[in-house]
Protein backbone atom coordinates (compact mmCIF):
# COMPACT_ATOMS: atom_id res chain seq x y z
CA UNK A 1 0.00 0.00 0.00
CA UNK A 2 2.85 2.35 0.75
CA UNK A 3 4.29 1.68 -2.70
CA UNK A 4 0.96 2.39 -4.44
CA UNK A 5 0.41 5.56 -2.42
CA UNK A 6 3.89 6.92 -3.05
CA UNK A 7 3.68 6.04 -6.73
CA UNK A 8 0.37 7.88 -7.06
CA UNK A 9 1.77 10.95 -5.33
CA UNK A 10 4.84 10.98 -7.57
CA UNK A 11 3.17 10.36 -10.93
CA UNK A 12 -0.28 11.93 -10.72
CA UNK A 13 -0.39 14.97 -13.02
CA UNK A 14 -3.80 14.72 -14.63
CA UNK A 15 -7.00 12.76 -14.12
CA UNK A 16 -7.33 9.01 -14.40
CA UNK A 17 -4.80 7.89 -16.97
CA UNK A 18 -4.98 4.80 -19.11
CA UNK A 19 -7.60 2.62 -20.62
CA UNK A 20 -10.61 1.12 -18.92
CA UNK A 21 -8.77 -2.16 -18.35
CA UNK A 22 -5.64 -0.56 -16.89
CA UNK A 23 -7.77 1.46 -14.43
CA UNK A 24 -9.85 -1.62 -13.64
CA UNK A 25 -6.83 -3.85 -12.96
CA UNK A 26 -5.15 -1.16 -10.85
CA UNK A 27 -8.30 -0.73 -8.78
CA UNK A 28 -8.75 -4.47 -8.31
CA UNK A 29 -5.13 -4.87 -7.17
CA UNK A 30 -5.43 -1.94 -4.77
CA UNK A 31 -8.56 -3.51 -3.33
CA UNK A 32 -6.92 -6.93 -2.97
CA UNK A 33 -3.84 -5.67 -1.08
CA UNK A 34 -5.65 -3.26 1.25
CA UNK A 35 -5.09 -4.64 4.77
CA UNK A 36 -8.32 -3.12 6.08
CA UNK A 37 -10.38 -4.91 3.46
CA UNK A 38 -8.47 -8.13 4.11
CA UNK A 39 -9.16 -7.74 7.84
CA UNK A 40 -12.84 -7.11 7.18
CA UNK A 41 -13.21 -10.24 5.06
CA UNK A 42 -11.26 -12.31 7.58
CA UNK A 43 -13.66 -11.21 10.30
CA UNK A 44 -16.60 -12.10 8.07
CA UNK A 45 -15.05 -15.52 7.40
CA UNK A 46 -15.00 -16.16 11.15
CA UNK A 47 -18.77 -15.67 11.25
CA UNK A 48 -19.23 -17.79 8.12
CA UNK A 49 -17.32 -20.64 9.78
CA UNK A 50 -20.06 -20.82 12.42
CA UNK A 51 -22.83 -21.38 9.87
CA UNK A 52 -24.49 -24.83 9.74
CA UNK A 53 -23.51 -25.27 6.09
CA UNK A 54 -19.84 -24.35 5.94
CA UNK A 55 -19.52 -25.17 2.24
CA UNK A 56 -22.39 -22.86 1.24
CA UNK A 57 -21.04 -20.17 3.56
CA UNK A 58 -17.56 -20.47 2.07
CA UNK A 59 -18.97 -20.34 -1.47
CA UNK A 60 -20.96 -17.24 -0.56
CA UNK A 61 -17.87 -15.68 0.99
CA UNK A 62 -15.82 -16.20 -2.18
CA UNK A 63 -18.62 -14.83 -4.37
CA UNK A 64 -18.95 -11.81 -2.07
CA UNK A 65 -15.21 -11.06 -2.11
CA UNK A 66 -14.99 -11.42 -5.90
CA UNK A 67 -18.08 -9.25 -6.36
CA UNK A 68 -16.70 -6.57 -4.04
CA UNK A 69 -13.30 -6.41 -5.71
CA UNK A 70 -14.62 -6.50 -9.28
CA UNK A 71 -17.71 -4.30 -8.82
CA UNK A 72 -15.92 -1.57 -6.90
CA UNK A 73 -13.09 -1.45 -9.45
CA UNK A 74 -15.59 -1.41 -12.32
CA UNK A 75 -17.53 1.52 -10.84
CA UNK A 76 -14.39 3.54 -10.17
CA UNK A 77 -12.92 2.91 -13.61
CA UNK A 78 -16.21 3.90 -15.26
CA UNK A 79 -16.53 7.07 -13.16
CA UNK A 80 -13.79 8.85 -15.08
CA UNK A 81 -16.41 9.81 -17.68
CA UNK A 82 -18.50 11.64 -15.08
CA UNK A 83 -15.88 13.26 -12.82
CA UNK A 84 -13.77 16.17 -14.02
CA UNK A 85 -9.97 16.13 -14.22
CA UNK A 86 -9.50 18.47 -11.23
CA UNK A 87 -11.73 16.31 -9.03
CA UNK A 88 -9.85 13.20 -10.17
CA UNK A 89 -6.54 14.81 -9.25
CA UNK A 90 -7.89 15.81 -5.83
CA UNK A 91 -9.22 12.28 -5.21
CA UNK A 92 -5.89 10.79 -6.32
CA UNK A 93 -3.84 12.99 -3.98
CA UNK A 94 -6.17 12.50 -1.02
CA UNK A 95 -6.25 8.73 -1.60
CA UNK A 96 -2.47 8.54 -1.94
CA UNK A 97 -1.92 10.52 1.26
CA UNK A 98 -4.44 8.35 3.13
CA UNK A 99 -2.82 5.14 1.86
CA UNK A 100 0.63 6.26 2.97
CA UNK A 101 -0.81 7.37 6.32
CA UNK A 102 -2.61 4.07 6.87
CA UNK A 103 0.52 2.14 5.90
CA UNK A 104 2.63 4.12 8.37
CA UNK A 105 0.00 3.67 11.08
CA UNK A 106 -0.18 -0.08 10.37
CA UNK A 107 3.61 -0.44 10.51
CA UNK A 108 3.75 1.60 13.73
CA UNK A 109 0.95 -0.34 15.44
CA UNK A 110 2.31 -3.71 14.32
CA UNK A 111 6.04 -3.36 14.85
CA UNK A 112 6.91 -0.25 16.83
CA UNK A 113 4.17 0.16 19.41
CA UNK A 114 5.40 -1.14 22.69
Amino acid sequence: MTFFGAKNLATQKSGLNGSFWSCFVKGALMNLVNPYIIGFWLSVSGIVALLPSAIMGLAGLFVSIASWVLFLSFIVSRSKKFIGAKAQIAFAYISAILMVGFAIMLIFNTFLKG
